[in-house]
């Protein structure tokens, strides 16, 4: 029975923990160049076919047929700083993982009154990749910390069309259903001893479908000098459904004999709350050239109160472990010059703040309050536009509680570039 809840604890640190290369929590903005410029601080602009993010109704305030495409980069490296078990060395372990992200948007002016749009982006994901091993006083040692998890990846791509109306010259509303789907894949070895050789490699993949939907309002409460937006993003619940398969040398005849009644192939499912998000935003036009954006968000992480996987041929291993992660605020600042009316330049601040209490601190979930600033550039030329972005973000070492599995502190940063290529066409 020791050997069962072994075991059990192991999978459930490791299916569906937080990603470390995400912000605030698990959430991801980037999905436009230009906004990504400004910091994401555009809910009360929205003023290109990426609205269907930022705020749908927006989509009522622009003509003709647009259509853009974007590829962001997230070259990221979490980092945990602790004393080397039987040493009195403190290390640094380094994390880095690159991910690349598409998304896309459409919005098409059916009426003078009614326009319509489509976007494909992923809100939420991510991952990372811990080493086997590291090295203390000139030694490559086994990683104590790898137990924690090994590699994560977690991809949630929302398909997302919207309607938006003008119900008056100030006033503008949209939204639409999400169809969310959700890909999960990890590995992470059970660790027997401190030798890596006798380590139980263990990798699951799932996937899931889901259904949400957001709104939005957009107000022109002085033209041409002040906007005010807010968005409303609903909660997704979503269960992954895959399959666990345990491995030692690539094989599963070489799992111990003792463990392979537990350590045994088969279905596994988890769940996994993805947030209500509440957005207010507000847009000042000081002079002709200059855009100022502020942006306000709201995240309910408190409704991932428990990690539950389920065994449905092995209900022995069943776990429902605490998370108890808590709701978080976004702050964005971001303005935008046109030096020409063709030449936009961008930049903007974010404060991040991050969901994962020090209880639960640690190689799966490595997060905290972040700080991040943005610059971008763009270009329009002939109904064409181009726009590229940087972000870089970092969070000061975080301590985990006393007593945490993995004991030390841990940091995150980031590089993200991103490009949009775009086209309007005034039909």
């Amino acid at each position: 029975m020791r050997t069962t809840r072994h075991l059990a604890a192991i999978i459930s640190l490791t299916v569906l923990g937080a990603s470390p290369a995400l912000g605030s929590g698990l959430s991801i903005s980037e999905h436009s160049a230009a906004a990504t410029g400004m910091a994401g601080a555009v809910g009360a602009v929205a003023n290109d076919p990426s609205a269907g993010f930022y705020n749908p109704a927006g989509l009522a305030t622009q003509t003709g047929l647009g259509i853009e495409a974007s590829f962001t980069a997230f070259i990221a490296a979490a980092a945990y700083k602790g004393i080397a078990p039987g040493t009195a060395t403190e290390v640094q372990v380094d994390a880095p993982q690159n991910f690349y992200l598409p998304s896309g948007h459409v919005a098409y002016r059916i009426h003078d009154r009614v326009a319509a749009g489509f976007s494909l982006y992923f809100p939420f994901g991510l991952g990372a990749a811990w080493p086997d091993t590291v090295d203390v006083n000139g030694t490559e040692t086994p990683y104590w910390g790898r137990g924690g998890m090994k590699s994560l990846t977690l991809y949630t791509m929302f398909l997302n069309p919207n309607v938006a109306v003008k119900l008056h010259d100030r006033l503008y509303i949209g939204g639409g259903p999400t169809i969310v789907k959700g890909v999960v894949t990890l590995g992470r070895p059970l660790t027997l001893t401190s030798n890596i050789a006798d380590d139980i490699d263990m990798k699951l993949s799932g996937e899931g479908w889901a259904v949400g939907g957001n709104v939005g309002v957009l107000v022109k409460v002085l033209p041409d000098v002040l906007n005010v937006g807010a968005t409303y993003r609903s909660k997704v619940d979503l269960t992954f459904k895959g399959d666990a398969a345990f491995t030692r040398d690539g094989s599963p005849d070489n799992v111990p004999t003792t463990l392979r009644t537990l350590a045994l192939d088969g279905p596994a499912e988890a769940d996994l709350p993805l947030p209500h998000v509440i957005s207010f935003h507000i847009a000042a036009f000081p002079i002709k050239p200059l855009t100022i954006g502020f942006g306000f968000d709201f995240s309910t992480w408190s409704g991932y109160e428990r990690l539950n996987i389920r065994f449905p041929d092995n209900p022995a291993l069943a776990v429902s472990e605490p998370k108890d992660w808590n709701n978080t605020v976004t702050v964005r600042v971001g303005a935008e010059y046109r030096i020409l009316p063709e030449l936009p330049v961008r930049a903007g601040f974010i404060f991040d703040q991050g969901p994962v209490p020090a209880v639960t601190l640690g190689p799966d979930a490595p997060d905290s309050d972040r700080y991040e600033a943005t610059v971008g550039v763009g270009y329009v030329f002939k109904g064409f536009r181009l726009d590229v972005a940087y972000q870089f973000f970092t969070t000061a070492f975080a301590d985990t509680a006393p007593g945490a599995p993995y004991d030390g502190a841990y940091r995150m940063r980031f590089h993200i570039a991103s490009a949009t290529l775009g086209y309007n066409l005034d039909i």
